[in-house]
């Protein structure tokens, strides 16, 4: 995980905005970009194979997006600022708030060395509302499904649009009711 600078001492109307960036240039914006702003890259490692060898790598869990807190006001220096940075997320015309929740559940994400992987979007009408209620991943919600014998559920980060599939034991999930 990439966290170049330091959040203590954020100042309480800043938010946090999620940045696209051109592909594969994640870890270079986020450390030239560190050194003005709070930034957040969060990172997985995984083994990656060539012909001739292994190596642990470290990637981005989300590919060409990182997260800034700062205010809206600055956001937009911080684009001009870095051809890197392709734009700021929107949504409904405005930039998109990242929440505090989603910015931990990320972290909480990169944190254990479960087998965490982005998946697409896929019909999830058929799954249970599930809350996670025993281990590391305790207290999110997230879709349940079955998969060949193993139980996984998928967290969404609303904000991003991206997906995440967990792999976790029967019993430490429970049905919620989802309230509309």
């Amino acid at each position: 995980m990439i966290q170049v600078s330091s959040l203590i001492g954020l100042v309480k109307n800043n938010n946090w905005y999620a940045l696209v960036t051109r592909p594969r240039a994640e870890k270079k914006v986020a450390e030239r970009i560190s050194t003005k702003w709070h930034t957040f890259l969060p990172l997985q490692t995984k083994w990656s194979q060539w012909s001739d060898r292994k190596k642990k790598v470290q990637l981005p869990l989300i590919p060409s997006f990182i997260f800034v807190n700062t205010t809206e006001r600055e956001l937009f220096s911080i684009v001009k600022e870095d051809d890197g940075i392709v734009r700021v997320l929107r949504y409904l015309g405005k930039p998109a708030i990242v929440k505090e929740k989603e910015i931990e559940i990320l972290k909480l994400l990169i944190a254990n060395d479960t087998n965490v992987q982005l998946i697409s979007p896929i019909d999830i009408d058929k799954g249970e509302a599930v809350e996670i209620i025993k281990g590391p991943f305790a207290g999110i919600h997230a879709i349940y499904i079955g998969h060949q014998g193993k139980y996984k559920v998928i967290v969404n980060l609303e904000t991003t649009a991206t997906y995440f599939q967990v792999e976790v034991s029967v019993n430490s999930i429970k049905r919620v009711s989802v309230s509309v």
